[in-house]
């Protein structure tokens, strides 16, 4: 029998995909030490998913790896839908430079590329481990004597070494066949969509001249999709029909037929394939996310068909909604009433956007049925695809529902939707340099707002003058203290930029958008939750009241379980001697 080294480390994450790598990097953000256990040992190097929208970078942008990532992707200008005989009857547009959150609406990219920037984000955090080829043979629960709730045995795929690791927190982030989902013990709603498609991801050295969108071929005999994912990588897939064999429409002269209208001049003989295979894509949902302090993130707890490239974006959303809520509680600012709003919040939405995308594959997809006929008449004419414009609409992340965390107000005009619960608008910002002889810089809103709660106010508000201090309740000012506040005082553009502090920074709204914003919802102040979420609009600041509506959602002081994150630098015992994946630089990537 291998022998066991038990080890205590706060957070496990059971997979190093992008939803768990996101999770690593916010929690190396907030001192939360964290082991990601992966089975593989190197990134799985063929195309997968290739779209991130701009909620979804902003999430990256909040993990400190916009540039990054922005470097690896590449702006598309949104999707056109073509007829039978490939000609465009409508097009919806996404801006290439700002969808609203201070990025491009719609993002290509390769996944190999974006996970090792992942990977490489981890080596900014000591306290991060990403051990590769290792497994999670067993989590146990229920343990009241350990020094840790949870308890986790990692095998060596190598040496079959076997290591038991005591956390607070396990995180499934392991795809669609999650052991971590039989562990929580829930099964998959199914939202009743199952097609098979083919897929082809192709290196040309020439350029493919086409509308640089996505395309998507509403054809009842062949659905089909195109996009460029960059300077030289294109992607098609084409749907299975019925009675076809994926085998069959894979032989090189039938892909070749396929892919033609969109080849133009270049010789379908030039085109590299880099990968070629079928896929059956599922609409799936986890009736259930957590059990205690096991969670399910990404594919573990939804699988949604590719229409609104989505899947992966969920997953990285899953990781902000859970990591800034599990910081709060391991750090004992938050007991686990926080942590419930976890599936209370991510369900909803992610099933809403499951449904939306089926509602579109269907639309797309249909044959001659009922539906089909029904598909035929949106698309008499571009003017007249109001439905579809709808379906467009509702692929923007919705809001989330009202809850302890999300806190509407009633006071708003009629048909104006509420700010709360959804993201704040990230425009530029201009703020006063640090030094007395330098000039003020913009820049992006987040940057300024750090990792914790803000505060979002007119300067108009007594809390921006300088002696805003003495008017507070002391309680309620260590409180927000407490959560890493920072305060956002917007003055009119005529005005002085003093440099006040860390946690206070006075700026000009130069395009006018937080004011319009802010404006439109009838409101002088906001206050943000640390994923950029609104909790509140209000017309005026009230820490007091905000305070108390914090700690009836969970957010209150109670016995801290976790040492500071550089009391729990131990010397750590390899798992293998000579193969050492969890120090700098934290992975082993081929």
């Amino acid at each position: 029998m291998p022998s066991l080294t038990p080890r205590e480390i706060p957070v496990v994450i059971i997979g190093a995909g992008p939803s768990g790598t996101t999770a690593a990097n916010l929690l190396g953000q907030q001192g939360i030490p964290c082991l990601i256990i992966e089975r593989h040992h190197d990134i799985y190097p063929l195309p997968r998913a290739v779209h991130l929208d701009d909620e979804t970078l902003r999430i990256m942008q909040s993990g400190g790896l916009a540039d990054d990532v922005r470097a690896i992707t590449r702006p598309a200008l949104g999707m056109q839908l073509l007829n039978s005989d490939h000609q465009p009857f409508a097009r919806f547009h996404r801006d290439p430079t700002d969808g609203g959150q201070g990025h491009p609406g719609a993002n290509m990219f390769d996944q190999a590329t974006l996970e090792a920037v992942l990977r490489r984000g981890l080596a900014r955090f000591p306290h991060v481990d990403l051990r590769c080829g290792a497994e999670a043979v067993i989590v146990e629960t229920g343990h009241t004597h350990g020094p840790a709730p949870l308890r986790v045995t990692i095998r060596d795929s190598i040496s079959g070494r076997l290591e038991q690791i005591w956390t607070h927190a396990v995180l499934g982030c392991d795809g669609a066949n999650s052991n971590t989902r039989t562990t929580i013990g829930t099964t998959m709603e199914d939202l009743h969509f199952t097609q098979s498609w083919l897929v082809i991801d192709v290196h040309s050295e020439q350029l493919l001249e086409n509308w640089d969108g996505i395309h998507q071929v509403c054809d009842p005999h062949r659905a089909a999709t195109y996009m460029r994912i960059g300077p030289q990588r294109y992607r098609w897939e084409f749907q299975i029909r019925a009675g076809e064999s994926a085998h069959e429409l894979s032989r090189t002269e039938v892909v070749h037929q396929l892919v033609a209208p969109w080849l133009g001049s270049v010789d379908p003989q030039q085109l590299t394939v880099l990968r070629q295979t079928s896929y059956t894509f599922h609409a799936l949902i986890a009736r259930r996310w957590r059990r205690g302090r096991i969670f399910l993130l990404g594919d573990a707890a939804h699988q949604t068909p590719p229409f609104l490239g989505q899947g992966l974006c969920a997953g990285i959303r899953d990781a902000a909604n859970l990591t800034w809520k599990l910081a709060l509680v391991l750090a004992g600012h938050a007991d686990e009433h926080l942590l419930d709003s976890y599936q209370a919040e991510r369900r909803p939405h992610a099933r809403q956007m499951v449904r939306t995308a089926v509602l579109l594959g269907r639309t797309m997809t249909s044959g001659a049925t009922a539906t089909g006929t029904a598909r035929q008449a949106l698309f008499v004419r571009a003017t007249g695809l109001s439905a579809f414009q709808k379906i467009m609409d509702r692929s923007v992340s919705p809001p989330l529902r009202p809850g302890p965390l999300v806190r509407p107000v009633s006071r708003l005009l009629p048909g104006r939707p509420q700010p709360a619960g959804r993201l704040c608008p990230q425009p530029l910002v201009r703020t006063a340099a640090d030094t007395a002889t330098a000039a003020a810089t913009e820049i992006p809103l987040d940057d300024l707002l750090g990792d914790g709660f803000a505060v979002l106010a007119r300067c108009t508000d007594w809390i921006f003058s300088f002696n805003w201090a003495s008017a507070i309740d002391e309680d309620a000012r260590a409180f927000f203290a407490r959560l890493r506040t920072r305060y956002i005082g917007i003055v009119p553009l005529y005005s002085p930029l003093p440099v006040t502090s860390d946690d206070i920074k006075i700026i000009h709204d130069t395009s006018g958008t937080l004011g319009r914003w802010l404006t439109r919802h009838r409101a002088s102040a906001a206050l943000l939750r640390p994923d950029r979420t609104v909790f509140t609009t209000a017309r005026a600041v009230d820490l007091t009241l905000w305070r108390r509506e914090l700690e009836s959602a969970g957010v209150r002081d109670v016995p801290q379980l976790l040492r500071s994150a550089d009391s729990w630098q131990q010397p750590r015992q390899p798992l293998v001697h000579g193969t050492d994946h969890a120090r700098s630089p934290h992975l082993h990537v081929g």
